[in-house]
C-alpha cells in the first residue's frame, strides 16, 4: 500500500505538540513581558528620585536640615522647574500613575531620605 498522505492520527499528534510548545512559549513571553513593566516602573521611580535630588542640591535654602522634616514635591512641579522633562518618564499605562504621586524629602539627621509615594504629608 502506498502511503502518500498523513494520517488522521499523525495530524493530531502534531498538533498536539504544536498546541504545547504554544503554551510553554506564551508563558514565558507572559513573564517576560511583566518583567520588563517592573523594570521599567523602577526606572520610571529613579529618575522621579534623581530629579527631586538634583532639585534639592540645587534648592539647599528651601530645605532646612531639621530632623525628621518632611518635604513633598510632585511630578508637575519638577517638570515646571525643569529638573524633569517630560518625556523622561515612559508613556506606558504601567508607570503612567506615578505622575499622580509625590516624591517625599525626609531628613534623617544626616542626609535626605527620597521616595515615591502615593500621598505625602510635609511637615
Amino acid at each position: 500500500m502506498n502511503k502518500k498522505a498523513f494520517t488522521l492520527v499523525e495530524l493530531l499528534g502534531v498538533l498536539i505538540i504544536l498546541g504545547i510548545l504554544g503554551i510553554l512559549v506564551s508563558q514565558s513571553i507572559i513573564n517576560r513581558v511583566q518583567e520588563s513593566n517592573e523594570k521599567t516602573e523602577e526606572l520610571a521611580k529613579d529618575i522621579l528620585i534623581s530629579s527631586a535630588r538634583d532639585y534639592v542640591y540645587n534648592n539647599p535654602d528651601e530645605f532646612l536640615e531639621t530632623k525628621d522634616k518632611t518635604y513633598c514635591l510632585t511630578y508637575d512641579y519638577l517638570v515646571q522647574t525643569i529638573y524633569l522633562n517630560e518625556g523622561m518618564i515612559p508613556k506606558i499605562d504601567k508607570v503612567n500613575y506615578l505622575k499622580s504621586y509625590y516624591i517625599s524629602v525626609i531628613y534623617n539627621g544626616v542626609s535626605f531620605d527620597y521616595d515615591v509615594v502615593k500621598e505625602c504629608t510635609a511637615n
